[in-house]
């Protein structure tokens, strides 16, 4: 006998507990793939480990830390199949492409939490990782551990990592100076 007002009343809390149900379900769905890759990590299943992280951050593409593990794996799954004494062309064509992957998360990672140390570091741990492989691979190192460095001026990890890759460069002075 209500008639309108009841529908008006119950419409947008049906619509409310909805929205909270899709995003609160994805949200979980995230984190419960996210543990799964870090179940499928310890026990050294690669190819788990790589599609669960993917369906984590497919779930819920917001969290840095999805971003930085995504960028590891990728990294190291690169380097493995580097590696490898025979390359396929399929080797071939998907170490340039985890690579790109790599960078692009580490970034991702960054841009969601820009004060964030660790962010930066594995950033820049990427890019040290390809000097010698992609032009520029030094400086962008270098403008990573200098916003580490930024944000954790006390850490002297920072500064050791940045010496180091100034004497990699030769760039004894600055090198010597940080070290």
């Amino acid at each position: 006998n209500f008639g309108i007002f009841s529908y008006l009343v119950i419409l947008p809390f049906l619509v409310l507990s909805g929205i909270i149900l899709y995003f609160g379900s994805r949200f979980y769905l995230a984190e419960i793939y996210f543990k799964s890759s870090l179940d499928n990590l310890l026990n050294n299943r690669v190819t788990q480990t790589y599609d669960d992280q993917n369906n984590a951050l497919r779930y819920n593409p917001y969290i840095d830390r999805y971003h930085v593990a995504f960028s590891q794996t990728n990294l190291s799954l690169a380097n493995a199949l580097a590696s490898r004494e025979k390359l396929t062309n399929n080797d071939q064509q998907n170490i340039p492409n985890l690579v790109k992957q790599s960078v692009e998360h580490a970034q991702t990672g960054v841009n969601l939490y820009k004060t964030n140390v660790v962010n930066w570091d594995n950033l820049g741990k990427i890019y040290i990782s390809l000097i010698g492989y992609a032009q520029g691979a030094e400086n962008w190192a270098a403008s990573s551990l200098i916003q580490k460095i930024n944000l954790d001026p006390n850490n002297p990890n920072s500064y050791f990592s940045l010496g180091i890759l100034n004497s990699n460069q030769k760039k004894y002075d600055e090198a010597e100076k940080l070290l």
